[in-house]
């Protein structure tokens, strides 16, 4: 079997330090110019609807990110975005108010895909090394790790084995969060 390994695109990405040319690096290339084949492709197409709707707010106290008390900051997007201070940041980044438009993130297909981008980037390609348990704990920690939700853990370790086994390579160590 061989060994997944990390993308170079990754590494590359996490080179980046700030937040223009994090976004440059998200939409084009890094001199600003135009947009790469694989937003020019997606950019036309959205999520299909498939953005959670919940009761809960998401909302948690921030300085840097505060709550618009009229929003809620629930999962939508292709990587469901939750929490006031992912759709802070990544409004920042990425140029759409996230704090106080946080729907943008299920409506403009655009801002969805370039919000996946930017959470995989920041959250994801800096854990990859670590395991497949990292990346759970990278994307749904808070919800599903250390016993929250045991069952939810296991059911994304036995999908991501059996993936691994299709694609004959090594799922590694460090598989739960």
């Amino acid at each position: 079997m061989g060994e997944l390994t990390i993308s170079p695109w990754c590494d590359r990405a996490r080179k980046l330090k700030t937040p223009k040319t994090t976004r440059n690096f998200i939409t084009s290339d890094e001199t600003g110019g135009a947009e790469t084949p694989l937003l020019s492709l997606i950019s036309g197409e959205g999520s299909g609807g498939r953005h959670s709707s919940s009761s809960r707010s998401f909302a948690t106290t921030s300085t840097d990110y505060p709550c618009n008390p009229n929003k809620k900051y629930y999962g939508r997007g292709p990587l469901q975005l939750t929490w006031n201070y992912n759709y802070g940041a990544a409004g920042n980044s990425i140029g759409f108010d996230g704090l106080n438009s946080p729907e943008t993130e299920a409506s403009d297909p655009t801002v969805e895909f370039k919000t996946a981008l930017w959470f995989w980037l920041n959250n994801v390609c800096p854990v990859l090394n670590q395991g497949f348990g990292a990346t759970i704990r990278a994307i749904n920690g808070e919800v599903e790790c250390d016993g929250k939700l045991p069952d939810a853990v296991q059911s994304r370790i036995n999908y991501y084995k059996d993936y691994c086994n299709q694609l004959n390579v090594n799922p590694g160590g460090n598989l739960y969060c």
